[in-house]
């Protein structure tokens, strides 16, 4: 009996769960919503920051990759090398 009545706990356990999900994103948006509103200027100086950041980042990295199975010449001879 109570384990064909179980299913409806675990079901409410989930849409308690969606209903958690959803209210904390709605704050957060909220929020975001009102700081942007309050100091627009100063939230999009640092989001250009973390842009900047993360563009020099970027181009710094895919500048000159190694192409995947193309190893430095002497690589493979000091792989090989005897002590």
């Amino acid at each position: 009996m109570f384990q064909a009545l179980g299913w409806r706990g675990q079901l409410g356990a989930v849409f308690r769960a969606l209903l958690m999900l959803y209210v904390q994103a709605a704050i957060t948006l909220a929020l975001l919503a009102t700081l942007l509103a309050v100091t627009p200027g100063a939230v999009f100086l640092v989001m250009a920051v973390i842009a900047g950041f993360a563009a020099g980042t970027y181009k710094a990295v895919k500048a000159k990759p190694t192409p995947p199975g193309q190893e430095r010449p002497n690589t493979a001879a000091r792989k090989t090398r005897f002590p």
